[in-house]
């Protein structure tokens, strides 16, 4: 009789856990009209970021949001302390950190002064969904993109590695990217895509 009850108690607990996995299943309903990452104009983005230059190397938890060329970030500690904060577009930026607010229309410009990180801003706003308008080196199997070469300006180019992708519904969007610019390397890892196009 033991051994049937502590069946019982094995099959109702590996149900509880089953039940609460599908439970907290992301809703992807919201993805049923896109099949193209180009059809993706809002979203929230939750991830890590690593920015490794000749003298040091930080990493931040990341937050972003994105509606149409409009975006905002959030960088924090692991253990939850906003560092800086930075919303803009292609033609201003502003920033807020160290418990003081900066603005400019050099965005690049200022992230680099303010933050010390050389990152092409608006340009990876399309990376991280896997959208470039550069030169593919080399694929992954399935034939999507695995190493891209991308001139952000005449004297600046980017080398884009799109580690890995995940599958959401029917489209594919990257899941970890390193993007490298001289010695400037940039590492995204996308944890969780949320709110698309919403």
């Amino acid at each position: 009789m033991k051994a049937l009850t502590d069946i019982k108690l094995i099959t109702l607990l590996i149900f509880i856990i089953l039940s609460s996995g599908c439970s907290i299943t992301p809703d992807l309903s919201q993805l049923d009209d896109i099949s193209h990452p180009k059809q993706i104009v809002n979203f929230q983005m939750l991830g890590k970021i690593a920015v490794k230059t000749p003298y040091e190397t930080k990493s931040a938890s990341l937050f972003w949001r994105q509606n149409n060329s409009n975006y905002h970030l959030q960088l924090s500690t692991y253990l939850g302390i906003q560092v800086a904060e930075i919303s803009g577009n292609k033609h201003k930026i502003k920033i807020s950190a160290d418990g003081e607010k900066y603005q400019s229309n050099d965005p690049e410009g200022l992230i680099l002064s303010k933050i010390g990180w050389q990152i092409p801003i608006a340009d990876l706003s399309n990376w991280i969904k896997g959208l470039h308008k550069g030169v593919v080196i080399s694929k992954h199997p399935d034939g999507s993109a695995k190493k891209v070469l991308i001139r952000t300006s005449p004297t600046q180019e980017w080398v884009v590695d799109y580690l890995s992708y995940e599958k959401l519904h029917k489209v594919k969007l990257p899941s970890k990217i390193k993007c490298k610019h001289l010695d400037n390397t940039i590492i995204l890892q996308i944890n969780e895509w949320k709110n698309i196009n919403q």
